[in-house]
């Protein structure tokens, strides 16, 4: 037996290449932990070896699928002593059936992580809500739409949600693109002037 390797037993159906027979299935597999198994067709040493995903078939043969009651669902979710039990349950009655179970709780706690990232990045935007509407009202009570208001019908000037910083330079470039600029229409290089 090859190390560390264990009998398929017929935990994994999906055929893979042998060196004598063509396709044939697995009979060493390695149990990776992470929804996987390494598989080999023999025990020579030079065998090759291959990463095969663990998928559980579902079984439609008994009729309509019950939904998964809460209390399984709630072990599933669970971390530490409760879902080392659900694990090493669902581990002893089918191999294929427990990579789904660990693979469900990897998803799971993924989603968990992203959930908490939204409500931090929804929170801050909450904040920096507040504290825009905070200026806006101080602006407003210092008056600078009336103190500015020479700027409002200059047509020269973006309406565009646009980096402040960078308005300038572009609201110049388009201004030489259009020969507008001072000294007259942009010439390219080699250009003849009269």
């Amino acid at each position: 037996m090859p190390h560390d390797y264990e009998l398929n037993e017929g935990h994994v159906d999906t055929p893979i290449p042998s060196q004598q027979e063509g396709s044939v299935l697995p009979k060493w597999i390695k149990i990776l932990g992470s929804g996987e198994v390494v598989a080999r067709a023999g025990e020579d040493a030079d065998e090759a070896e291959y990463v095969v995903p663990l998928y559980l078939p579902t079984d439609y043969s008994r009729g309509d699928i019950d939904t998964m009651p809460y209390w399984c669902e709630e072990l599933l979710q669970s971390t530490g002593a409760p879902f080392f039990a659900m694990a090493t349950a669902v581990c002893n009655l089918d191999l294929t059936a427990s990579a789904e179970v660990e693979r469900y709780q990897r998803h799971h706690q993924r989603r968990a992580q992203l959930e908490a990232d939204r409500r931090a990045i929804i929170a801050e935007i909450e904040r920096e809500d507040e504290e825009l509407v905070t200026i806006r009202h101080c602006l407003e009570g210092w008056r600078l739409h009336e103190r500015v208001a020479h700027l409002q019908h200059r047509r020269d000037l973006t309406h565009d949600r646009v980096d402040p910083y960078h308005a300038p330079r572009r609201y110049y470039t388009q201004r030489a693109r259009r020969g507008a600029g001072p000294g007259g229409p942009a010439r390219r290089r080699g250009d003849v002037t009269a």
